[in-house]
């Protein structure tokens, strides 16, 4: 599935709880088991999913398998026989326990997990959470090592591959990595692929002009600090989905799907013709005699009261209300960006109504060739 999911690997995924990583894994296992593109990758076939979830109780797993298939508008036909859902409360899997002589590994439960996955012909286990499948001491480098070599072990044998869905410490809403996986490090060694997922931060909601940030989160490969820019991550939405459960007394569930999200584009609708007619504005302004922008001009610090961005967004069409609207000024600051990087936007030296040297917007390379 993409250069997520290996045969004969593990795989880990990371995050802190809430967040909506059950309700990502069981998206991903619905586009699997269907074949069907519903969050950007596109399975090269129909595969066999289980998923064992050790902590929530059945008739929950199956409202949140129903919310998937209700907001992608998948049938019956597309995933019987290719998704298979247990859980802990009606048939534990406990694979290692903790004793006095360190930890035992329980083999008659290892090739029960071993018949079962055949017995689906199962291509891919996901393990949610995988605190619930083993009683060994999180802390406990050389018990969790061995842990996480049997499931190496049932990824092996089986030919199919293995996620397990773990938990991060608490880290008070920062940042987190792979590493900040709750417990030993042995487990982040073991796996073959990691991911991270966080929380959308106030300043991306700020640049991506979203309301409430609480809805959306991304998935990182690796460690964050070296993964992708808030742009280029995969992004991702929880939306609510109506079960239409409800009667006389009772409204009924609204249960949130996992569904992809795209980063805004702030170079959507903007053209050609859109920078030529603010080169033709810089072009325009007044000089100095020796050539140098006249105070008044257009500037490049977005702090000025005549920054460049005030002419953009008015040629553009994006209404900053002032400075108020954050998204908007977010939204210009990048198209900005981007017109200096190409070379349309140029910066050149100049001093103010203070003599001080700042720094003015001037016309570069004319991308419509209009002007």
């Amino acid at each position: 599935y993409g250069h997520k999911y290996l045969r004969k690997m593990v795989s880990l995924v990371v995050a802190p709880g809430g967040l909506g990583k059950s309700s990502l894994m069981i998206a991903e296992a619905l586009a699997m088991a269907s074949g069907k593109n519903l969050l950007g990758i596109q399975p090269h076939k129909r595969f066999r999913v289980w998923i064992y979830n050790g902590e929530d109780p059945l008739e929950e797993l199956q409202r949140r398998v129903q919310a998937v298939a209700k907001f992608f508008g998948l049938t019956e036909q597309d995933i019987d026989g290719y998704l298979f859902v247990t859980n802990g409360r009606n048939g534990l899997i406990t694979i290692a326990e903790q004793t006095r002589d360190g930890t035992a590994i329980s083999i008659p439960m290892v090739e029960e997990c071993i018949e079962t996955i055949k017995h689906f012909k199962a291509d891919i286990w996901i393990v949610d959470p995988f605190v619930s499948i083993h009683r060994v001491s999180e802390n406990d480098n050389n018990g969790i090592d061995r842990v996480s070599k049997i499931f190496t072990k049932i990824a092996d044998e089986t030919d199919c591959s293995v996620v397990l869905v773990h938990h991060s410490r608490k880290t008070s809403e920062n940042e987190i990595s792979v590493e900040d996986g709750r417990g030993a490090s042995a487990l982040l060694a073991a796996v073959r692929v990691a991911f991270v997922l966080n929380r959308m931060t106030e300043a991306e909601a700020e640049k991506a002009g979203v309301e409430n940030r609480y809805d959306y989160f991304r998935v990182n490969k690796g460690k964050s600090n070296l993964g992708p820019s808030s742009e280029k991550a995969d992004w991702y939405k929880m939306e609510p989905v109506p079960m239409l459960n409800g009667d006389d007394e009772y409204a009924g569930d609204d249960v949130a799907a996992a569904t992809k999200w795209q980063w805004p584009n702030a170079m959507d609708g903007v053209s050609g013709d859109h920078v030529s007619a603010v080169l033709r504005a810089l072009v325009n302004q007044p000089r100095n005699p020796d050539g140098s922008p006249a105070a008044g001009n257009y500037r490049m610090d977005k702090r000025s009261k005549n920054w460049v961005g005030n002419l953009v967004a008015e040629v553009v069409g994006v209404d900053l209300r002032g400075g108020q609207d954050k998204a908007a000024v977010a939204k210009v600051d990048q198209i900005i960006k981007e017109w200096v990087q190409n070379g349309a936007l140029i910066s050149l030296e100049g001093k103010d109504e203070r003599r001080h040297t700042v720094a003015y917007a001037g016309a570069g390379k004319d991308l419509g060739g209009l002007y």
